[in-house]
């Protein structure tokens, strides 16, 4: 129970000296002063003891007794091979047995436990045995004092006293109250402990849970502790954390009710929270009956109800019951020992929240700066849609330039060189070939102003995709194109730029093939606005194609490419249907929401060109 080390020689405050025999002219002087254990030994009947009459005490004797009296520190004096014992009054108060005289001169166990612990009785003899002085540090002695046994700490230097004879006759006994000083280094201990575990919790229910487990590994100082937290409604607290009780129990109930109406048999859990101030319970036996007691064998008979107020709360959150041990009185540096584990706790608690805000404002910092790179991937997104389409913009424009405009102006130029030689020979023939020229050119200019529309691009102005698509309808079948039926379903509504002209482009595409490739003597399209998602449909009679639908190879079809394209980089669905002599059918069906716009009286447009 304490630290026992040897002592140095010099430490020796008796020395080991021969004895003298003392004769009755003696004066008994040694035996003077001592207090009340000073009378309690001359008061005693020596001469029916083993030591005899007081006069016929050996020199050293006499010696250690005049020091023991002398002593301002707790001392005693152990004499003989059956050790008979004296004390002074520092060592009566010590044990609180003041003015004890039937302790004097006696030598049992129940008289003297201290001298017979299991700890410092062995090292007794073996200072009477070998003669070396010998230091036991901060040695547990139970005290009875303040109305209860109560734990205590002394420091022992036991110290050889010569018989006269060259031998050994007693051990002085000379002590250290160090009780203050264990329990101060013990309790900063625990405040140590519960602020290590406070810096490492990573939630309120963490900080529940480890100032609770460390609570429960110093038992000696907290025998038990409940931690009790209001819900939301406040009309309950909870348990949230115990430590030396299981949860559960007629003394840690699961649920208490915050009523204040009349006073419960349990723990005072309302009122700590509506007073603010730490409570006593001083029948704990009372109201549970016998709790564990920690390190004692004993049941606590008092318990704090502490609320805990973490910074930056104006109102507590919380209440910890911490037992008081039955080793221990509640005075004020218990209290104020107890009141600091609660502030421990109520930190952890407080380190919890901040670190949960913190995970909090991170994770919405993350989020929001995933959005912030989902919005840049999407502009760059749309950016490189944007160029894309105006390079294939520029691309089919080149076609049909080519198709076109170069082919037909060539066409002129090659008609006039071969017009030439029958100018001269035959106006007549001449004639001919001049009207076939004009029809060109005229065909020519046609293509010429359709391909500057396309490079105008639609506008989503009134009316928006479905005008534009009625327009451009009109515009490809011309005077004498194929008929053309157009029709929309549905409440037009507004789409984002990107989609708008990727279904325009399509749809114009589809058309521009049927009129040009595909001799169609027939257009229909349909544009449908359904529930999350518009639909355009163009089908036409022409003389159809041999259809792959993985789109592998299309040498020539530039145009059905394009749209597959333009379909893939709005996240839309492109549907072709064609077989030779059996037309063509070109569905696109795009997911997306808009906001409904105004549009022409019906819900159905039609036009019809030829």
């Amino acid at each position: 129970m304490g630290r026992v080390r040897a002592a140095r020689a010099s430490a020796v405050t008796l020395a080991i000296v021969p004895a003298v025999e003392a004769t009755c002219d003696d004066a008994l002087d040694f035996l003077s002063g001592g207090g009340a254990m000073g009378a309690c030994v001359r008061a005693h009947d020596w001469a029916a003891t083993s030591l005899g009459s007081p006069e016929r005490w050996p020199q050293p004797l006499r010696q250690a007794v005049r020091s023991l009296f002398a002593a301002l520190q707790p001392a005693a004096l152990a004499w003989g091979t059956e050790p008979l014992h004296l004390c002074n009054d520092a060592f009566a108060r010590l044990l609180a047995v003041d003015g004890r005289a039937d302790l004097i001169g006696a030598s049992s166990r129940e008289k003297w436990p201290l001298l017979h612990d299991p700890a410092l009785g062995p090292r007794l003899a073996a200072v009477r045995q070998d003669g070396q002085p010998t230091v036991v540090e901060d040695h547990l002695s139970c005290v009875a004092r303040n109305g209860r046994v109560e734990e205590a700490y002394v420091s022992c230097r036991l110290e050889p006293v010569a018989d006269g004879a060259g031998g050994v006759g007693g051990v002085l006994l000379v002590l250290t109250e160090t009780t203050d000083r264990v329990l101060s280094a013990r309790r900063t201990e625990v405040l140590r402990a519960l602020a290590a575990e406070a810096a490492r919790v990573r939630s309120v229910e963490d900080a529940h849970a480890r100032s609770m487990a460390e609570l429960a590994r110093h038992p000696a100082d907290v025998p038990f502790a409940l931690l009790y937290a209001p819900d939301a409604a406040g009309g309950e607290a909870h348990l949230v954390g115990a430590a030396g009780l299981a949860a559960g129990g007629p003394a840690s109930p699961e649920r208490v009710a915050l009523t204040l109406t009349a006073p419960a048999p349990g723990w005072p859990i309302a009122a700590a929270l509506a007073r603010d101030e730490t409570l006593t319970v001083d029948d704990v036996a009372t109201r549970f009956g016998a709790l564990p007691g920690g390190d004692w064998p004993f049941a606590p008979r008092v318990a704090l109800a502490i609320p805990l107020a973490p910074p930056g709360c104006e109102r507590p959150e919380a209440v910890l019951v911490v037992g008081v041990s039955a080793r221990r009185a509640l005075d004020p540096g218990y209290r104020s020992f107890l009141e600091l584990v609660a502030g421990q706790v109520a930190a952890a608690i407080a380190a919890g929240r901040a670190y949960e805000e913190r995970r909090r404002r991170a994770d919405a910092a993350a989020a929001a700066g995933k959005r912030a790179r989902a919005r840049q991937r999407a502009r760059a997104r749309a950016m490189e849609a944007r160029f894309a389409g105006v390079l294939e913009e520029r691309t089919r424009m080149a076609r049909e330039i080519h198709d076109t405009l170069l082919q037909g102006v060539t066409g002129i130029a090659l008609q006039l060189r071969a017009t030439l030689p029958h100018v001269r020979r035959s106006p007549e023939g001449a004639a001919e070939v001049l009207e076939r020229m004009m029809a060109l050119a005229e065909a020519t200019s046609r293509d010429a102003r359709r391909a500057v529309w396309d490079l105008r691009g639609p506008v989503a102005g009134e009316g928006g995709l479905p005008r534009a698509l009625l327009d451009m309808a009109r515009r490809a079948a011309g005077g004498a194109g194929p008929a053309v039926e157009s029709a929309v379903q549905g409440t037009p509504r507004a789409l984002p730029r990107l989609v708008h002209d990727a279904i325009y482009h399509v749809a114009q595409e589809a058309v521009a093939n049927a009129v040009r490739h595909a001799a169609a003597r027939r257009i229909e399209l349909r544009l449908r606005y359904a529930r999350g998602a518009v639909h355009l449909t163009v089908a036409d009679d022409g003389q159809g194609f041999e259809f792959d639908a993985g789109f592998r190879s299309y040498a020539g079809h530039w145009g059905l490419i394009g749209m597959r394209e333009r379909a893939d980089r709005i996240g839309a669905t492109l549907t072709v249907a064609s077989a030779r002599g059996e037309g063509t059918t070109i569905a696109l069906r795009v997911p997306c929401a808009g906001r409904r716009v105004a549009s022409e009286p019906g819900d159905a447009l039609s036009r019809r060109g030829g």
